[in-house]
């Protein structure tokens, strides 16, 4: 199981590597873009569909790897004052189910979506298919519920061993 968890540690770094291209991708074409407009007097109608496609990209593949390693948004103060270390594990275990049981059906919903995609998408000129706008969805679900698991297999090693 561990060798399992070391292969999708390096998938979920290349994801993370993805979402970092991509978001850059998204600043230097809305600079080409605005440049080109404003500078130039030559609007480019096929930038923002690569836009929306990126952002995409930045976002679902960000979220997954942040689910993965599960550096989501807590407040601190209240997570570590007030809950003891039982609690917070109980806390832990409950917020991950949630996250399992909300990947479960983004993936399944929208692998649906992305095997349906094949018609263009009306959010660029260029020939893309609704399917490359969902994809990045699907692998961002799929990490976060790799993570999860992870989480819930390996967290209490972890505990027993400290």
């Amino acid at each position: 199981m561990k060798g399992f968890f070391r292969i999708t540690d390096h998938l979920a770094r290349g994801a993370f590597v993805v979402a970092v291209a991509a978001l850059a991708g998204v600043f230097v074409l809305d600079c080409f873009r605005i440049v080109s407009r404003y500078f130039f007097g030559m609007p480019q109608n096929w930038v923002p569909g690569m836009l929306a496609l990126l952002t995409n990209w930045a976002v679902f593949l960000g979220v997954g790897w942040y689910l993965y390693v599960r550096e989501t948004i807590v407040i601190d103060y209240f997570y570590e004052k007030w809950l003891s270390p039982s609690w917070r594990r109980r806390v832990d275990v409950l917020t991950s189910l949630v996250v399992v049981a909300f990947a479960v059906l983004a993936i399944r919903y929208g692998w649906n979506v992305y095997l349906r995609g094949d018609h263009q998408s009306s959010l660029s000129t260029l020939p893309l298919a609704y399917k490359w706008y969902t994809l990045p969805f699907v692998l961002g679900m799929l990490l976060g519920l790799i993570g999860t698991i992870k989480f819930l297999v390996l967290k209490p090693e972890r505990e027993g061993t400290a």
